[in-house]
């Protein structure tokens, strides 16, 4: 799997980090590139990122892009943010639209009927 981020952001728990190599796989055979950029966080670490939002976007639009501490999945390690690897439009709305994106939200389902393979 690559990774896009270092230190705790790296370390997803054992089960999520190995659906993302099956996922992370699956989509590089259809050729796109997905990379790790933000997996497991602190307490501390959510705080600071929420607060970064809510510091440069205000509370409102803070909250449509960051769970508040304590209510975050990455705070478990089940849950991962996807990049491509290039880093243009990391966590910025225009990632929307980069190949990287358009194959997670087309590809990564959840649910146990629709779940894919590699999940």
């Amino acid at each position: 799997m690559r990774l896009a981020t270092s230190g705790e952001a790296a370390l997803p728990n054992s089960t999520t980090a190995a659906a993302a190599e099956r996922m992370f796989a699956a989509a590089a055979g259809t050729g796109v590139t997905l990379t790790l950029a933000s997996g497991y966080r602190t307490y501390a670490t959510q705080t600071k990122t929420y607060n970064g939002y809510v510091s440069s976007r205000g509370q409102a639009e803070a909250d449509t892009a960051s769970a508040r501490p304590g209510h975050s999945e990455h705070q478990t390690g089940w849950s991962f943010d996807v990049g491509d690897g290039g880093g243009a439009c990391s966590f910025q709305p225009c990632f929307a639209e980069q190949p990287a994106a358009v194959w997670a939200r087309n590809n990564a389902h959840f649910g146990l009927e629709a779940a894919p393979a590699y999940l």
